[in-house]
């Protein structure tokens, strides 16, 4: 027995157990022994509590897999025949079964698996007897699962929307993504987005987001965006903004009206939030260290540094 097949035995076997308060239903102790044709290798006998509808104990001989689906069952008389097909991926098996009731709460019965499993084949039979042993709620494993879907489609929703508002484009644009069939509603928001962005103030509000993978998962161009952004806040002559985020029409900015200047002659100028940005980019060197361009204050003079330096040379030889 592979252990592919060991663990599609434990699923066969699986039932969901009763819940610890008392209720109208009926609890089940059953009891199984399961062989594998041409398998050295036998699962132990396995005994576990079930809890299912009243005055239905057939059914807590059949197995609860989701991926198998009842395609026959009859009652006659004390016996309860069932057939049941299974398919997932490459396992494909059929189960057929009956049970025997050998008193009101007693039954016996016998399952047989066919079919291939992962491409092998496979053939199993169980046997197995159940005895009532007390009461219990039953609840349908179909809708327990169905719940628990829900729950997870919520909570999977809910991190959508919570990229969604943090443009966490990824989420969109991964292949397999639960969140893909809310790219519309991602990319609405995209939309609201770029056009709060064309104002400074928004467009600094988002600046530390995935605006630019967000632009490019619906359809914009965040390159083309920024460069119309750049040019109308150089029209407004908002030099704060343009030092901060427009970094070539920056750099022009400052060769034309920084570069060359005295320190404070720049920071009294308009261009101020360039000329600064434009500094802490030269590491902080002084303006006048600049090769002047634009007449303002210029290097001293060979005849001054020589005096500069005979009279450093005097204090030292104290003459």
């Amino acid at each position: 027995m592979t252990g592919r097949h060991y663990s599609i035995a434990l699923v066969l076997m699986a039932a969901p157990l009763a819940v610890a308060a008392q209720g109208s239903d009926d609890l089940w102790e059953v009891t199984m022994k399961m062989e594998m044709a041409g398998s050295p290798m036998q699962m132990p006998e396995q005994t576990q509590r079930v809890c299912k509808p009243k005055g239905r104990p057939q059914e807590a001989a059949m197995p609860p897999d989701s991926k198998c689906k009842v395609i026959e069952t009859k009652q006659s008389g004390r016996r309860h025949t069932f057939r049941m097909a299974c398919e997932d991926g490459k396992n494909k098996y059929t189960v057929t079964g009956e049970t025997e009731s050998t008193g009101p709460d007693n039954y016996r019965g016998k399952m047989q698996s066919s079919g291939t499993m992962d491409g092998e084949p496979m053939n199993m039979t169980q046997t197995f007897s159940g005895r009532k042993v007390g009461s219990c709620t039953y609840e349908d494993p179909a809708r327990k699962q169905q719940e628990m879907m829900a729950q997870s489609d919520a909570m999977m929703a809910k991190e959508c929307r919570k990229s969604i508002d943090e443009l966490q484009s990824v989420m969109f644009t991964m292949d397999g993504s639960p969140c893909t069939k809310l790219k519309p509603d991602f990319c609405a928001k995209v939309g609201k987005v770029s056009a709060e962005m064309r104002d400074p103030a928004g467009f600094r509000k988002y600046a530390g987001k995935d605006w630019q993978g967000s632009m490019q998962a619906c359809g914009q161009d965040p390159g083309a965006f920024k460069r119309e952004v750049c040019k109308a806040s150089l029209a407004r002559r908002d030099w704060g903004f343009v030092g901060e985020q427009c970094e070539e029409d920056a750099k022009a900015l400052a060769k034309q009206h920084c570069e060359g200047r005295a320190y404070t002659a720049a920071m009294a100028s308009e261009y101020a939030p360039i000329c600064s940005r434009y500094a802490a980019d030269l590491g902080g060197r002084s303006y006048t260290a600049m090769p002047a361009s634009t007449g303002a204050e210029q290097k001293p003079s060979t005849t001054d540094a020589i005096k500069k330096g005979t009279d450093k040379l005097k204090k030292f030889l104290k003459f």
